[in-house]
């Protein structure tokens, strides 16, 4: 999937009205401030979590606003998307156009079900674990291998793919070590461990798929 560009300059074409997008953008930065302060031991008595909760209801709002002032605009442009990804070869005067609802469940799929969706989800997860949860609990790890497992058989990945992120977690487990984030070490490990796990199985399975050739 690619985004195109004329899409995301309709959205945010009027980026920076509005005081809902200038409260998420603030409670944004407030957010990542505190994460990193949390991970290096500096406590300054703020919850985290009610400053993300701002964040997305501002966003959400801003969002829905940017959305209803150029729904038109937006229309438009998944019809022209649609109609060039179905490569129909009539022209936009002789097509027959469809009902919005049809359009909105396409653009769902084609934008919102895609592999760089799950992708993302799934690292910020797994990012979120790692950082902001402190217990290790044996029921999050099974959830995030059967989940990367899934990925795995709908997007057909590679198995170099989960070996190269095993690597880069067990890159950053001595400098998580360095800086005395030893509990955040141990989880990185772990998530090194599931994910060359799985790579290690899936080029096995590639190697035999590839030798019966």
């Amino acid at each position: 999937m690619k985004y195109n560009t004329t899409f995301l300059g309709i959205i945010t074409k009027d980026i920076k009205t509005g005081i809902a997008f200038k409260l998420a953008v603030a409670d944004f930065l407030i957010w990542v401030f505190l994460v990193f302060a949390k991970v290096l031991n500096f406590d300054f008595r703020l919850n985290p979590t009610i400053f993300f909760i701002v964040f997305m209801a501002s966003f959400g709002i801003w969002l829905a606003e940017a959305i209803n002032r150029n729904w038109q605009e937006i229309i438009t442009f998944l019809e022209e998307k649609r109609r060039s990804n179905l490569s129909l070869q009539l022209t936009a005067e002789t097509q027959e156009p469809v009902s919005v609802p049809v359009l909105l469940s396409w653009a769902f799929r084609r934008y919102l079900l895609s592999k760089e969706v799950f992708l993302t989800t799934f690292f910020l997860a797994i990012a979120f674990d790692i950082f902001l949860i402190s217990a290790a609990f044996d029921l999050i790890v099974l959830f995030f291998v059967f989940w990367w497992l899934a990925l795995n058989l709908a997007f057909k990945l590679k198995g170099r793919l989960s070996i190269a992120i095993a690597l880069f977690f067990l890159a950053l487990c001595p400098f998580l070590l360095i800086l005395k984030l030893d509990n955040i070490a141990e989880k990185a490990a772990i998530w090194a461990y599931m994910f060359l796990l799985i790579g290690t199985i899936k080029m096995l399975f590639e190697m035999k798929k590839n030798t019966e050739y």
